[in-house]
């Protein structure tokens, strides 16, 4: 079997870590990617939210998290798999979907 080659691409920074605020019918819930606030362990990266509803689902998406989804308002752009080269934005390398900074990873080809 033939060694694998590292080749360096880039991904938005909110493939690792987002967050944001969703109204709920009892308040204010935030709703999170990341590899740690989750329950899902069949993945490494997933939504969680502060809800009951999320704490009590065992992981399960509640609606708030449905709501970001379909929302369509976390970019998770990754070059990799999404294609594209990242923008100049201030003098820095941006992501071409939603100009958050990115940075680069190795990936094993």
């Amino acid at each position: 079997m033939p060694d694998l080659t590292t080749e360096y691409y880039y991904h938005c920074d909110t493939a690792e870590y987002w967050e944001t605020e969703v109204q709920g019918s009892s308040g204010a819930y935030t709703v999170r990617w990341d590899n740690i606030s989750h329950k899902n362990r069949d993945v490494q990266y997933d939504y969680s939210c502060t809800c009951w509803a999320y704490k009590k689902g065992r992981g399960k998406h509640c609606k708030h998290i449905k709501q970001v989804i379909a929302s369509g308002d976390h970019c998770k752009w990754m070059q990799f798999t999404d294609g594209d080269e990242p923008v100049e934005k201030d003098g820095e390398k941006a992501c071409p979907k939603c100009g958050s900074p990115v940075h680069s990873m190795g990936w094993g080809v």
